[in-house]
């Protein structure tokens, strides 16, 4: 897109679909045929970011799973909903999940497309997630074995990682094995310091407990061990016929910590052991201190395939994918108090409990007995598409895709809790069609004011068996008045059912939860249940998206960005809000407190909102640049700037020879329309018979010579030199972020000290940054995120009390070395060769975001170590590739 750019500015007319040579015509028009990449995806939509193997190299990942956590800040999309991973492609076809690709070596990568989410259309997905297209070599093979550790600067916490991949591609067939084993370590409050985490406000903690024992027996982090193992194959069936299939195991097992058997009593002060004339709250503790535990255990199979081919200029593509998850969790519940309880009531000397006996009193509480929940779940889906040019308009071709698809989806849970079980299924039906129209091209008709201009529509219809009919429809408009910039509009109107987790998951109970509590100002130690709620309602959005592209031709690097989101939920199925005062009127159900008025139960099932309101602007810049120079080689002059050598990523080769030695010329009247004979007289002569370039005429392709200038390809008999560097910062702004529960409850601001989450209301402001550096094997990769403060409001009532969250800022940096660049290095040690070290530091400042209420104190659960437990994270690894 940049070279055609450049040479429509030189006066120079370009052919995206050529055979890569230069030509002039008889009026001594020059044309420009450039190659397009095999496995490009063809669409009238700029890529948002392109990055060819030199770029990839400077990220210094270690998978394509790497690459995209990598690009996350610059890749996300949607439509303002904070949608998940984006679409992903291999050679511009569909896959059948992620797990096709994630654990593919990025030097088997040879170019990266990053496109809008409006592409998403035509391979028969919603307009609401970027596409990724991975485009990769034709020949690879490759060995690799990679070790890593990481620890909490803080101590208490690490991490280790054991992973190997093999990956070979020959002619037809791709090859990709992965295992891996990263197990962690657990990490307890003692070890970060947290302060009478099971005592709450006013509490005396009775026995030989310390508070510092009590940090001992829970756990901010669970320990683990996961385990997955994957495998892909792809092979071509036919010439235009491509199959792959995968299939994967995962298992993971936690073992998370909730404290002791303790509870929280009343010590009345007619009983005749009160130290006072008040009645007292106490805290005691089993006999022998045995913390409450939970083990939960995941095991996992997952398989998929996807079959692509091409039919008469349609592409065609089956895709299908299965699961089966089985989840096993083992919960301690609390003793049984009520006979304490008893006893401390009592006034009679002989009948009443003596509070302050120590250990002897939780001599007469049984041991702790466990919640068994179970559940296992299926899913399998299958699509298919197919998309292609029915006709053809003077502005240029009518692409068309039309898509169905079927998904199934099973639930059986149960729990000792409820002792019931719970079965449900949903099977979906889905079809969809997309159109995208060109109305005008620039430079001809009326798209010489205008510019190019094209719409696009899609209309979709889901049938749920449990949910009926629902339908999704949109349109929108893109725009291209100058080379670079690009406007584009929006809309999409969706109807969504709730998730099959959110209506049935099983009903868990967690003891021990610390949480402040906004209503009375003080810290509680409570029992949170989680679980599905059959109550839920299907979901209504509307979204509008504008947005505005632009990359300065002649700028090299730059680029600029801007979106407008408005989005409007009607029946918003969502986890159940942080709790505060409003909250708690809005569903009194759900809040459990004692006699005193103390919180001691939390439901926190998902409930829904009758109306959820969210406007936001995101814009930011971006600039990348290659520096240094190497040795030329034989070719006569550096040669065009393009991705390979120098230029912005994303830029292809230009044809050097001809098209650079000739002076610029006059461009002749467009003859022919497009899609049929376009340049039609330019082209004729030249196509049956090109003229060789002097490049050609030495035996070489004409693409060659422009590989041998900027930017660090080998030249004759020199080495590599040369690299880049990039910088990027993105900034959004909320503008409303409301919610309405119901009619005739007072609607949350949460921009105004309202919040549906412990991390306190919506921010403002946040800003997304970093940049990278590399050159000659050496690399550096910088990234960080702020988050402007919140205040969220407390109840007007004496003891309550606001809670603010100050700004927080983190950085990570990335420092790498590919050993192997080095070849001197190589020569005296050859295991090195293939070989990378890297440093990872995640949040180098130490950044943790403060909270405190009016008085400035801290409450319990906002303690820095709950807040971020991890912190600073250092973590090493070696790479070795064979």
């Amino acid at each position: 897109m940049a070279c055609a750019q450049e040479a429509q500015q030189e006066g120079i007319k370009t052919e995206s679909e050529s055979d890569g040579t230069d030509t002039i015509d008889d009026t001594g028009t020059i044309v420009v045929r450039a190659e397009r990449l095999p496995g490009a995806v063809i669409t009238p939509y700029e890529a948002v970011l392109e990055l060819n193997p030199k770029d990839i190299a400077s990220y210094g990942v270690s998978s394509v799973q790497d690459l995209l956590t990598a690009l996350e800040p610059q890749t996300g999309g949607g439509r303002g909903r904070g949608s998940g991973r984006p679409v992903v492609l291999i050679n511009s076809q569909p896959v059948s999940g992620f797990r096709e690709l994630r654990n593919i070596p990025p030097e088997a990568i040879r170019q990266v497309q990053v496109l809008p989410e409006e592409v998403a259309l035509q391979f028969g997905y919603s307009a609401d997630q970027r596409v990724i297209n991975f485009i990769l070599v034709e020949s690879f093979s490759s060995l690799v074995l990679e070790l890593g550790h990481g620890l909490s600067t803080a101590g208490g916490y690490g991490v280790s990682e054991y992973e190997a991949t093999y990956t070979k591609f020959g002619k037809g067939s791709r090859l990709n094995l992965n295992v891996e084993y990263e197990p962690r370590t657990a990490l307890r409050e003692s070890e970060r310091g947290i302060v009478q985490s099971d005592i709450a406000t006013g509490e005396t903690l009775v026995g030989d407990i310390s508070p510092q024992d009590v940090g001992a027996y829970r756990t901010l982090i669970a320990a683990s061990d996961p385990v997955k193992a994957n495998a892909n194959y792809s092979m071509n069936l036919a010439p235009d016929t491509r199959l792959s299939f995968n299939a994967a195991y995962e298992r993971n097992e936690r073992r998370s910590l909730f404290g002791l058997n303790s509870a929280g009593l009343l010590v009345p002060a007619s009983n005749p052991f009160a130290r006072g004339t008040d009645d007292e709250t106490i805290r005691i503790f089993t006999a022998e201190p045995r913390p409450l535990t939970r083990v939960a255990r995941n095991d996992s199979l997952l398989g998929g395939f996807a079959l692509n081919g091409n039919l008469s200029g349609w592409r065609w593509s089956l895709t299908g994918d299965a699961s089966n998850v089985k989840q096993v969790t083992h919960t301690d519940t609390r003793a049984d108090f009520a006979a304490i309880r008893a006893g401390l009531a009592e006034t009679d000397p002989a009948l009443a409990i003596d509070p302050f006996a120590g250990s002897d009193l939780g001599l007469l509480l049984p041991s702790a007995s466990a919640d068994l929940a179970q559940s296992e779940t299926f899913t399998g889906s299958l699509l298919a598409s197919i998309s292609g040019v029915p006709l053809k308009l003077p502005a240029g071709e009518v692409r068309a895709t039309f898509s169905a698809g079927y998904s199934t989806f099973s639930l059986d849970s149960e729990d000792s809790r409820s002792a019931g079980q719970t079965s449900l299924g949903r099977d979906q039906g889905r079809i969809a069609a997309n159109i995208e129209v060109p109305l005008f091209e620039r430079g001809y008709g009326a798209g010489k004011i205008l510019g190019d201009v094209s719409l696009n529509g899609n209309l979709g219809y889901r049938e749920l068996s449990d949910f009926g009919g629902l339908t999704k429809y949109g349109f929108g408009v893109t725009w291209k008045p100058l080379g670079g910039l690009s406007l584009s509009a929006t809309s999409i109107n969706t109807e969504s059912a709730p998730s099959i987790s959110q209506l049935v998951s099983p009903v868990i109970v967690t003891p021990n939860v610390p949480i402040f509590d906004l209503a009375t100002g003080q810290n509680a130690i409570v029992n949170i249940t989680t679980g599905g709620n059959p109550l839920l309602l299907a979901e209504r959005q509307r979204d509008l998206k504008f947005a505005l592209n632009y990359r300065p031709p002649k700028t090299g690097g730059l680029g600029f960005f801007a979106e407008y989101y408005r989005n409007r939920s009607f029946d918003d199925s969502a986890g159940f809000p942080a709790l505060s005062p409003e909250i708690e009127a809005a569903f009194p159900g759900r809040v459990t407190r004692n006699g005193a008025g103390q919180l001691v139960a939390l439901d926190r099932r998902p409930v829904t909102f009758d109306r959820v309101n969210s406007e936001r602007v995101r814009y930011g810049i971006s600039f990348s640049k290659s520096f240094g120079r190497p040795p030329q080689g034989r070719g006569r002059g550096r040669g065009p700037r393009s991705a390979d050598n120098g230029g912005p990523p994303g830029t292809r080769p230009q044809q050097s020879g001809v098209a650079a030695a000739q002076p610029k010329p006059r461009q002749t009247p467009r003859q022919g329309k497009p899609g049929g004979e376009k340049a039609k007289a330019a082209t004729a002569d030249t196509a049956s018979s090109p003229q060789k370039t002097p490049q050609q005429a030495r035996g070489r392709p004409p693409a060659q010579s422009a590989r041998r200038g900027r930017g660090g390809r080998r030249g004759f008999g020199g080495r590599r030199r040369g690299g880049r560097w990039s910088v990027y910062a993105f900034h959004n702004i909320a503008i409303d972020e409301t919610i309405l529960i119901r009619p005739g409850v007072p609607e949350l601001d949460l921009l105004g000290g309202s919040a549906t989450g412990s991390n306190g209301g919506a921010s403002r402001h946040s800003v997304n940054f970093g940049g990278r550096w590399f050159n000659n094997g050496l690399g550096m990769r910088v990234s960080g995120n702020y988050r402007s403060g919140t205040r969220v409001e407390g109840a007007d009532a004496l003891g309550a009390s606001d809670l603010i969250f100050d700004d927080i800022a983190t950085v990570n940096v990335r420092f790498f070395f590919n050993m192997g660049s080095r070849e001197k290095l190589v020569k005296k040690v050859p295991f090195l060769k293939g070989s990378r070290v890297s440093l990872r530091i995640n949040n180098i400042l130490g950044g943790i975001q403060t909270v405190r209420d009016e008085s400035g104190e801290t409450p319990l659960s906002y303690q820095p170590g709950f807040v971020d437990p991890r912190g600073r994270f250092v973590e090493l690894n070696l790479r070795k590739r064979f």
